[in-house]
């Protein structure tokens, strides 16, 4: 269960790890990034790498706002 949509600090806390390995986006971060800042409003489903087929994804949805400009950077 998810606890609300992603706020400021969620956003700056989710750009430090997906820069923690080696300071890049990779594509597939890239991919995520792009479906959470574009502006139709939907249902994203994510799980971890290597997750069990029926592991139970976690729900996201396209943020606004400074939260949006906060995973924008990660795009630029």
């Amino acid at each position: 269960m998810n606890s609300g949509p992603l706020t400021e600090v969620d956003a700056k806390e989710l750009k430090k790890a997906i820069l923690a390995d080696d300071g890049k986006v990779d594509a597939a971060e890239r991919d995520l990034l792009a479906e959470m800042t574009q502006s139709k409003f939907r249902r994203i489903e994510v799980q971890a790498a290597g997750a069990k087929p029926d592991a139970t994804p976690v729900a996201l949805y396209p943020v606004s706002a400074k939260t949006k400009k906060v995973l924008q950077d990660l795009l630029q």
